[in-house]
């Protein structure tokens, strides 16, 4: 039985690296930018902690610090989970295998974030989690690649 996985078309990966370069242009100007006031929007947010905590209410905010992170997680995304440009049933099989390395090694740093990690630094492992487990993967399966086209692999 042949392991089937829905994937991007390669042309997704280019798409990931556009919206990783847009993440790293809002967060550059968010921290060190000055935060161009048209980000400050009004929206509704479930929960807002800052000077004080509001529960299901509009508030005004800068959504650069949002949008970097939204664009980074889904410009990893798509270039983790776009085909290859020379696709090969066995990639699959390497995914898979590469995905479930990557579970394991991000639930035992979120284990050990917990256990180590304390104050505001554990929120941003915690959100940082699901970047670690794409970049994990990601690397974890081009390492593979690597070692399937090596003239030593045995």
């Amino acid at each position: 039985m042949e392991l089937k996985v829905p994937l991007l078309h390669y042309k997704f990966k280019w798409l990931g690296y556009v919206l990783i370069l847009l993440s790293i242009a809002s967060a550059w100007l968010y921290f060190w930018g000055g935060k161009p006031s048209f980000f400050n929007v009004k929206t509704f947010a479930f929960v807002s902690v800052y000077l004080e905590k509001k529960y299901f209410e509009v508030i005004k905010t800068n959504l650069l610090d949002e949008m970097a992170a939204i664009l980074l997680i889904c410009g990893i995304a798509a270039i983790c989970f776009s085909k290859e440009k020379k696709e090969k049933p066995v990639y699959n099989i390497l995914r898979a295998n590469a995905m479930f390395k990557a579970v394991v090694f991000t639930v035992l740093l979120l284990v050990f974030s917990i256990l180590f990690v304390y104050g505001i630094a554990i929120f941003f492992m915690a959100s940082f989690t699901i970047v670690f487990l794409l970049i994990i993967y990601y690397a974890l399966f081009k390492a593979s690649l690597l070692k399937l086209k090596s003239p030593f692999n045995d």
